[in-house]
């Protein structure tokens, strides 16, 4: 049972260190991709996507039920069979 708590001692640095170089090589890769928040904000820029998302969140609502959900259109059930069943 202690030989188990020592070999998980162990174990966490090396996969902490493993994490880390990961994110490490992630952040020099993508670098060039990556926005500038900070000058974003100071130059008085949106920094948040929130306004996209409720937009497309209004778009989606009125969509048709079918068109949302694949099984229905496959099926071949009607917008209105789905209101029905509400």
């Amino acid at each position: 049972m202690e030989e188990d708590a020592v070999g998980e001692a162990k174990a966490k640095p090396a996969r902490l260190r493993a994490a880390a170089e990961e994110f490490t090589t992630y952040l020099r890769r993508n670098a060039g991709q990556m926005i500038e928040y900070g000058e974003r904000h100071r130059a008085g820029e949106r920094i948040s996507t929130g306004f996209v998302e409720s937009a497309v969140n209004q778009i989606v609502s009125k969509l048709p039920i079918d068109a949302l959900d694949p099984a229905r259109r496959a099926s071949g059930a009607s917008d209105q069979d789905a209101r029905a069943q509400r």
